[in-house]
C-alpha cells in the first residue's frame, strides 16, 4: 500500500507536468495547432501508464475499452458549452457541459463496455456529431496567448488531480472507471476558463473549432495501445501507439486542414 501511495503521488506530478507542458505548447502556437494539440492523448496517455505501473498492464488493457467513447465524448463537452454560453453564462454551462458528458458516459459503465470495436464506433458517432456542431464555427485568426506561471500551476493540479482519480478508481472499481476518468475532459475545462477570459467567445470557438480533430487522433492511440501493449510490452506499445497518433496528427494539419481551408477560402487561420 505505501508503494501503490508513492506511485499514485508520483502519477499525479508526472500527469500534471506533461499537461502543463503539452498545453503550453499548444497555446504557444495560436487556434489551429492548439486546438489540434489540446485533443491529443494527454490524460488519457498518463493514466494508462500508471494504471498499468500500479497494477499491470492487462488492467489498462481493459481500461482503453471505453476511452475512444469517452474521449469523443469530449469534443460535444466543448462543443455544449459553447452553445450553451451564449444563453446562460460561463458557470451555469459548465455543469451542463459536464452534466451532458455525464450522460453520455455513464451508460457506458452500466452496460460494462468491455469491446473496443464497439466504444470505437460510439466515438465515431459522438466525434461526427462534434464535426458537424462547428462546422459553421468562426475561423479567427491565431493569437499567441500569454501563459504564466500560475496558470501552468493550477493546470497541472488539475490535470494531475485527475489522473490520481483515474487510477484509483482503476484499482478500487475496476478497470473501465479508470478508463472513463483518464478521459475527464480536464484540459479542455482549463483551456476554456483561459482562453474565454483573455480572449472571449469568437476565439474560444475558433479554438473549439479544431479540438474535435484533436480528439479524432484518440480512437487512434487507443486502437494502438489495445493491440501493441499485448504483442510489444507495455513500454514499446505505449510508445507505437502514441507515434500513430502524432502522424494522425501530423496529416490533419497540413493535408486535412489546408484542404478544408482552401475548399472554404478561408485565410490566416
Amino acid at each position: 500500500m505505501d508503494l501503490f501511495i508513492i506511485k499514485l503521488l508520483l502519477s499525479a506530478v508526472v500527469g500534471g507536468s506533461y499537461a502543463a507542458i503539452v498545453t503550453w505548447i499548444s497555446e504557444k502556437f495560436g487556434a489551429k495547432l492548439g486546438g489540434l494539440l489540446l485533443g491529443l492523448p494527454s490524460t488519457s496517455l498518463v493514466s494508462l501508464i500508471f494504471i498499468a505501473w500500479t497494477q499491470n498492464a492487462n488492467v489498462a488493457i481493459e481500461a482503453v475499452h471505453i476511452i475512444p467513447a469517452a474521449v469523443c465524448a469530449a469534443s460535444l463537452f466543448v462543443v455544449a458549452f459553447i452553445q450553451l454560453y451564449k444563453r446562460f453564462g460561463a458557470k451555469f454551462s459548465f455543469l451542463l457541459s459536464f452534466l451532458f458528458w455525464s450522460l453520455l458516459t455513464l451508460p457506458l459503465i452500466a452496460i460494462h463496455l468491455s469491446n473496443i470495436v464497439l466504444s470505437v464506433g460510439i466515438g465515431f458517432v459522438y466525434i461526427s456529431v462534434a464535426f458537424y456542431a462547428v462546422r459553421d464555427y468562426p475561423d479567427k485568426k491565431a493569437k499567441i496567448l500569454k501563459i504564466n506561471g500560475k496558470i501552468l500551476f493550477t493546470r497541472g493540479i488539475l490535470s494531475g488531480t485527475i489522473i490520481c482519480l483515474a487510477v484509483v478508481l482503476s484499482k478500487v472499481l475496476g478497470p473501465l472507471w479508470g478508463g472513463l476518468m483518464g478521459s475527464f475532459p480536464a484540459i479542455f475545462t482549463s483551456s476554456l476558463i483561459i482562453l474565454m477570459r483573455a480572449h472571449g467567445i469568437e476565439f474560444t470557438s475558433s479554438v473549439v473549432k479544431r479540438m474535435p480533430y484533436g480528439n479524432f487522433t484518440n480512437i487512434f492511440f487507443a486502437l494502438g495501445f489495445y493491440f501493441f501493449v499485448p504483442s510489444f510490452g507495455m513500454v514499446a506499445g505505449t510508445a507505437l501507439a502514441y507515434a500513430c497518433t502524432i502522424i494522425i496528427a501530423g496529416i490533419m494539419y497540413f493535408a486535412v486542414f489546408p484542404f478544408f481551408e482552401f475548399m472554404s477560402g478561408y485565410q490566416n487561420l
